[in-house]
């Protein structure tokens, strides 16, 4: 039997842009964002000018063909030194556009290129106790706008384990200050569910909406030094923030996923290694997460060397 080819020999750019504007248009905005740098990436390696055309040029090809040229770009990717989780991310997005093109019957074929397996070892380490308090010192007492706006943010990720992207999509209505609680969107989740709020960092919350005037919309705007206006804070911007936050408090390589690894460290701590609780508190849907920060937290590797250290040196 001879190779696959695509199904309609006069297939357009004009049907594979709307293919991929309606297929991209399914993701969630995280996805979207990761989706659309790995489209605009393959475009750049094809030398297409955008990823309509890469892609056309992809689905133009027999099954043979855009397999082979999938693997050359992984090879590329990997030549480059991209992690396995980057380029696993841009072949899922190249998969599941030539998927959709499978469904809508403009080819027969998918990719079956295989992605390079991930190391499973997890860094779950966030500051240390020592280099919390000078970031506790450095937000406690805000006098401006964006000052309370850092301390908020510094509160939630710290002490409710949020994610960037969770706390830069709430929004004022989002937030109950009577029930201490905010509505979040969860990891994976397609609708807000409601979670409690400790007392002080939902005194913050209700400072910095008190200062910033705020009555609907984004909980966390930008404040643009050029004047064009405010908009909602991204998740980028929140990156950079807490990366000014580790140069100003002496800590290398800060970043937002470093505080929620301290809050669940954290959770472990305070509830004597209940699992059950900080699963909850971080709302990780598999509790072998947890297990990763427990291992962590108590190192029980060095107890077990530390003991066969002193049995035989004296």
């Amino acid at each position: 039997m001879g190779e696959s080819i695509a199904v309609k020999g006069n297939l357009s750019q004009e049907e594979v842009a709307r293919l991929i504007q309606s297929s991209l248009g399914r993701l969630k905005p995280e996805t979207l964002r990761s989706y659309t740098y790995a489209l605009n990436n393959f475009a750049e390696y094809c030398n297409c000018s955008d990823p309509g055309s890469a892609m056309h040029m992809l689905l133009s090809k027999s099954r043979g063909e855009a397999n082979f040229f999938v693997l050359e770009y992984l090879k590329h990717l990997q030549d480059q030194g991209f992690s396995p989780s980057t380029v696993n991310a841009r072949l899922a997005a190249i998969r599941g556009r030539v998927a959709d093109a499978r469904m809508v019957g403009l080819v027969d074929y998918q990719i079956d290129v295989k992605s390079p397996k991930r190391e499973t070892l997890k860094d779950v380490r966030g500051p240390t106790e020592a280099q919390f308090q000078r970031i506790l010192r450095y937000v406690k007492n805000p006098t401006s706008k964006i000052e309370h706006r850092t301390r908020a943010i510094v509160y939630m990720l710290a002490f409710m384990a949020l994610r960037r992207n969770e706390i830069v999509s709430l929004d004022v209505e989002d937030v109950d200050v009577h029930r201490k609680q905010i509505m979040v969107l969860r990891k994976g989740k397609n609708v807000k569910e409601p979670k409690s709020v400790p007392s002080m960092t939902m005194v913050a919350i209700s400072e910095w909406i008190n200062i910033s005037g705020l009555t609907d919309g984004p909980l966390f705007i930008n404040y643009d030094p050029t004047g064009k206006g405010s908009n909602r804070y991204s998740a980028t911007s929140l990156y950079r923030m807490i990366r000014k936050i580790g140069d100003e408090c002496s800590i290398k390589n800060l970043h937002p996923h470093a505080f929620r690894h301290f809050s669940i460290t954290e959770a472990l701590d305070v509830t004597g290694g209940s699992t059950r609780k900080a699963q909850k508190h971080s709302g990780h849907t598999d509790a072998r997460m947890i297990d990763v920060y427990e291992d962590e937290r108590k190192d029980e590797a060095l107890e077990v060397a530390n003991s066969i250290e002193r049995k035989w040196i004296k």
